[in-house]
C-alpha cells in the first residue's frame, strides 16, 4: 500500500494497493511469493521521481522454489506505475549468479549511491550457498542508470570475496539478515553494513561487515568487521547477541 504525503501528513487520498497482478507489473500473484517482504525506495534513472524496489523473496522459478525476485516500480507525476516497471533475477542479464533453490533473492534491499556517480544503486541480498557452505549468503548490487537499475556493471559479494574479512560459513546470514547504506567516510559515495551471525565461538553473538563505496561500486578493499569485542565498542561478545541483526 502506498500512502501519499501532504502538508498535513501522510493521507489515504489518492492511495494505492500494488501487487503482481497490477497493471505493467511483471510475474503474477502465487502463494507464498512475499511481495514486498523488502522495500528500497530511490531514484534509480535520475529523473527525480523516487522508484521502488519490491523484494520478492519467495518467488518460483520452476524447479528453483523460493529462487526469489525484486520488482522495481518506477516512480512518475501520478506516483508508483507498473508502466516501465521491471523483473530481476539472479537469471536476469549481467547479474552473476543463478537463481537456485531456496535462494531468497530479495530477502534484504538497501539503497545507495554505491559508485559517487549521483545515480542510486540497489543491494540485492539472499540466502545464497557459497560452495558447500549453505545459506552463507551473499548480495548482488544492482547499477542505477538513466535507464533505470541495470544488470550491466553488476556485482556480486560474499565473504570470501577479496579483502573481505572472515570467509563465508554455513547460515552466516552475509547480506540478508540486515543492512544499511551510508557515507560512513565522508567521500560522497555510499558504504554498507551488513549484519551477520559471526560464531566467534559463541553461536549468533553476531558481528558487522562494512564494505566501502568506491568509483567501482562496493569493494572488500579496506573493509571492517566490528564485533562487540572489538576496541572501543562497549560491552562483550556473547551467546546469542545477535550484534548488527
Amino acid at each position: 500500500s502506498v500512502l501519499y504525503g501532504t502538508a498535513a501528513g501522510l493521507s489515504g487520498t489518492g492511495s494505492q494497493l500494488v501487487t503482481q497482478d497490477s497493471p505493467g507489473v511483471p510475474g503474477g500473484v502465487e502463494p507464498d511469493d512475499e511481495f514486498g517482504f523488502a522495500l528500497g525506495a530511490g531514484d534509480f534513472d535520475r529523473d527525480r521521481f523516487a522508484d521502488l524496489a519490491v523484494g520478492v523473496p519467495g518467488e518460483d522459478f520452476g524447479a528453483n522454489d523460493r529462487g526469489g525476485a525484486v520488482n522495481v516500480l518506477p516512480g512518475s507525476a501520478g506516483g508508483l506505475t507498473g508502466t516501465g516497471s521491471q523483473l530481476f533475477t539472479q537469471d536476469s542479464p549481467g547479474v552473476p549468479g543463478v537463481a537456485e533453490l531456496g535462494d531468497n533473492f530479495g530477502l534484504a534491499l538497501a539503497v545507495g549511491d554505491f559508485g559517487g556517480d549521483g545515480i542510486v544503486d540497489l543491494v540485492v541480498g539472499g540466502a545464497e550457498d557459497v560452495g558447500a557452505a549453505e545459506d552463507a549468503g551473499a548480495i548482488n548490487v544492482l547499477p542505477g542508470s538513466a535507464g533505470g537499475l541495470t544488470g550491466t556493471g553488476s556485482q556480486l559479494l560474499t565473504r570470501n570475496s577479496p579483502g573481505v574479512p572472515g570467509s563465508a560459513e554455513p547460515q552466516d546470514g552475509f547480506g540478508f539478515i540486515s543492512l544499511a547504506a551510508g557515507d560512513f567516510n565522508g567521500d560522497d559515495a555510499a558504504d554498507l553494513a551488513l549484519g551477520v551471525l559471526e560464531p566467534l565461538g559463541l553461536p549468533g553473538a553476531g558481528a558487522v561487515v562494512a564494505l566501502p563505496g568506491s568509483a567501482g561500486g562496493l569493494t572488500g578493499a579496506g573493509s571492517q568487521l566490528f564485533t562487540q569485542d572489538s576496541p572501543g565498542v562497549p560491552d562483550s561478545a556473547e551467546l546469542r547477541d545477535q550484534f548488527g541483526n
